[in-house]
């Protein structure tokens, strides 16, 4: 049975600055407790092989520094959980 996994984007902050973005955030199950190496990954809406990964720590917590995507795709899966998945 696959547990409900809720991708929860604390904040993401877009600015124009060299057309590079910031995107941070906390992935937590549907009880709101955070979950560890969970694999997030933006992938370019414009070119779907254009993506950039990373993976939660211990409190959920992930971050992307430097987006140079105007618009893209974010996905988190991790076993025993459905995947998650939002355009920003």
């Amino acid at each position: 049975m696959h547990r409900s996994l809720l991708l929860l984007l604390i904040t993401s902050l877009f600015g124009k600055v060299y057309s590079q973005h910031a995107c941070h955030g906390v992935v937590t199950d549907v009880d709101g407790k955070p979950l560890e190496f969970v694999a997030v990954m933006l992938t370019n809406v414009a070119d779907s092989s254009q993506f950039i990964g990373t993976a939660t720590d211990a409190n959920g917590r992930f971050e992307f520094s430097t987006v140079n995507y105007p618009s893209f795709f974010i996905k988190a899966t991790v076993v025993g959980y459905k995947d998650a998945s939002s355009a920003v």
